[in-house]
């Protein structure tokens, strides 16, 4: 089974591959990129690049999500990572994640993305709803998820990175 190409105006999503550790390991390991998350670790090793990569592959081939690479369509640069997981409930629910490298933050490639994504889950899946969180302090990601129409739904606290206490906004949208 190979993972679907997605394309919009200006991405094209396609499965990781050995060859970005690089730039997944320079991205992803800005701190600034990091702290928007609520799953990249600090600091962030070449050898973790590695084993994401590996670990989104078995993740696709045994049906738990599939994780997609931003790229420029014309340049091909990797520009982030995109993430649906499928809800261990059985239910045709994925929960959506994302990344945006700092140097192309406020130019529409998360909001690109997601879409794409919405309607690749609904279309290609079956889903019929997918969640989204942002941490409470990352106010560009809910815009992204809002431009999108994922209606929020309610705060929940969490322990988050270092244990410390925080809140993350969850979101949603149903197939029509």
């Amino acid at each position: 089974m190979e993972q679907r190409l997605i394309k919009t105006q200006r991405l094209l999503l396609r499965p990781l591959k050995a060859g970005d550790k690089p730039v997944i390991n320079a991205l992803a390991g800005n701190w600034n990129v990091a702290k928007t998350t609520l799953s990249i670790p600090h600091p962030y090793s070449i050898e973790m690049a590695e084993e994401w990569i590996e670990f989104t592959h078995t993740n696709f081939l045994n049906g738990a999500a599939a994780t997609y690479a931003i790229c420029d369509k014309n340049a091909g640069s990797l520009l982030g990572a995109i993430t649906l997981i499928k809800s261990e409930s059985g239910e045709a629910t994925y929960e959506l994640g994302y990344w945006v490298g700092e140097p192309y933050w406020n130019q529409g490639y998360a909001t690109e993305a997601v879409g794409a994504m919405i309607k690749h889950a609904f279309k290609h899946l079956a889903a019929n709803k997918i969640t989204a969180t942002h941490l409470d302090s990352n106010t560009a990601s809910g815009k992204v998820m809002l431009k999108n129409q994922m209606q929020y739904m309610h705060d929940e606290e969490f322990s988050g990175r270092d244990n410390v206490p925080a809140t993350r906004k969850l979101y949603q949208i149903n197939a029509s």
